[in-house]
């Protein structure tokens, strides 16, 4: 809502209420809006109830680490509750083979923003700063735009639950992406 108060923004969401979204439909309908930018947001989890923080991600075919490995693996999980697209045997993908030298470059935006954006989350939640980090996640590897995936806190953790709860939390949250928006926009 404060993006669209601006006037140089139109903002479009892949879904306005908490149901499934296949992974592929949310890119497909950035790609197919044409976006500058594709923001997917994102609360953590993980088995150790003491983990805490925000952090970015960008696409990379390889992980930065074991746990950004696990949480794309995580994520990319859901893939089997989407419909595959059946391809005949020896067809090939002359679009999807071009798409691969440009999402390189899509990734060296990403990489860019990222930065910008887990610098206002370090700075303006009150949570530890993760970083950034990179792994290859599904939801952004098809984007035909510059990706991030942010990771606003830990459900997991009692204390970030708590705080995921709060409103002015919520708030501070947009705020930070707003912050980062206008930051990467040049605004």
């Amino acid at each position: 809502e404060k993006l669209k108060k601006k006037d140089r923004f139109s903002v479009f969401h892949t879904r306005d209420g908490d149901y499934y979204v296949p992974l592929g439909e949310r890119t497909a309908t950035a790609n197919q809006r044409k976006a500058d930018l594709f923001v997917s947001f994102h609360i953590n989890a993980a088995e150790n109830r003491r983990a805490r923080g925000s952090e970015t991600y960008y696409c990379s075919e390889k992980a930065s680490n074991k746990e950004a490995a696990r949480l794309a693996a995580f994520e990319n999980s859901v893939l089997r509750f989407d419909e595959g697209a059946a391809k005949k045997p020896g067809f090939l993908d002359i679009e999807a083979i071009l798409f691969e030298f440009e999402r390189k470059l899509y990734w060296g935006d990403s990489k860019e923003f990222a930065h910008k954006f887990q610098g206002r989350f370090g700075s303006q939640l009150d949570l530890r700063d993760r970083g950034v980090q990179y792994a290859n996640f599904y939801v952004l590897r098809e984007a035909r735009m510059p990706a991030l995936l942010l990771e606003t806190g830990f459900i997991s953790n009692p204390q970030e639950e708590g705080l995921l709860r709060q409103e002015r939390f919520q708030e501070k949250i947009v705020d930070a992406a707003y912050d980062a928006i206008l930051e990467t926009a040049g605004a």
